[in-house]
């Protein structure tokens, strides 16, 4: 997967993933 210029790992991949779900539940939260 070529995403920014260079190869990311599939577990950094599902990271940022898991990072934005977060932080969107927790503003949808408040």
């Amino acid at each position: 997967l070529l995403t920014y210029g260079r190869r990311i790992p599939v577990a950094e991949l599902f990271a940022r993933i898991d990072a934005v779900d977060a932080s969107t539940v927790k503003r949808v939260a408040n």
